[in-house]
């Protein structure tokens, strides 16, 4: 069978002041880490919870660093979010 070829979304591509960088980065991982807490529900398995809670973490740290190399940047910024959807 034929697979798919992969589909890109270009979330946000330009260049962008520091302020409106740190907004739309701030936007886009709010949305995720909302995304990932609504997985967890009453019927969630201790390791279920736990997985999402490191997902999380690693999200807010990821964020945390990419935050200071904006913030140490010249007064714009290059943003680029992708998705990229593959059929299995």
């Amino acid at each position: 069978m034929k697979r798919s070829a992969p589909l890109h979304i270009a979330l946000t591509e330009g260049r962008y002041d520091r302020t409106e960088a740190l907004d739309l980065l701030t936007r886009h991982v709010h949305a995720q880490i909302a995304f990932l807490e609504n997985h967890i529900g009453p019927n969630s398995s201790e390791e279920d919870i736990k997985h999402v809670e490191r997902r999380i973490a690693r999200l807010q740290q990821d964020f945390f660093e990419i935050k200071q190399l904006v913030l140490k940047g010249g007064a714009r910024c290059q943003l680029q979010v992708h998705v990229v959807a593959e059929p299995e």
